[in-house]
Formats: structure tokens, C-alpha cells, sequence
């Protein structure tokens, strides 16, 4: 089983992975994962309504914008482990 995570940092013990629209939306704001890790560390929980046990929307604010971003408790099958997988960057 490979477990070598040194490409990805982790949250609550788990790979933090972005999808490709969640890359792409990354690349577009020029953020990277360590800006996303911090935002789910130490961000404010901004749901705007209940979401399921594992889904997580955080936001932290920089200056005059809002970041958010939307992770879900999901699986890796090439790395055969849990992960979060980061489904949304956005700014208002």
C-alpha cells in the first residue's frame, strides 16, 4: 500500500487533494494547497446551511476578500486511503 503523502499536506490526519475544478479554481485565484490547508485550520465555518457529517465549508479572510472552500471526507483509490477532497475554491 503507498502511503507517501509529500506532495499533498494533510488535515485532521488525512491528504488534503483538490478535483480538477477545485485545481483550476485554485490556479485562477492563485492560491496553492499550504493557503487552502490554512484556511481549513484555522478558517471560520461559513455553511449556509447544514451540511452532512463529512463536508466541511471554511472561509478566512484576506484583506477585502473572502475565501472559501468546500472539502468532503472521500476515498483515493490510487493512494488507497481516506482523503479530503477540496470541490470548491471561490472568493466573494
Amino acid at each position: 500500500m503507498y502511503k507517501d503523502f509529500a506532495i499533498y499536506p494533510c488535515y485532521m490526519g488525512l491528504p488534503v487533494i483538490p478535483s480538477a475544478a477545485a485545481d483550476n479554481e485554485m490556479a485562477r485565484l492563485n492560491t496553492d494547497l499550504t493557503e487552502i490547508l490554512e484556511i481549513l485550520e484555522y478558517g471560520y465555518d461559513c455553511a449556509r446551511s447544514r451540511r452532512k457529517k463529512n463536508v466541511l465549508e471554511k472561509c478566512m479572510n484576506f484583506g477585502n476578500k473572502t475565501i472559501k472552500v468546500a472539502a468532503v471526507m472521500n476515498y483515493n483509490n490510487f493512494y488507497r486511503t481516506d482523503c479530503w477532497l477540496i470541490t470548491h475554491v471561490g472568493v466573494f
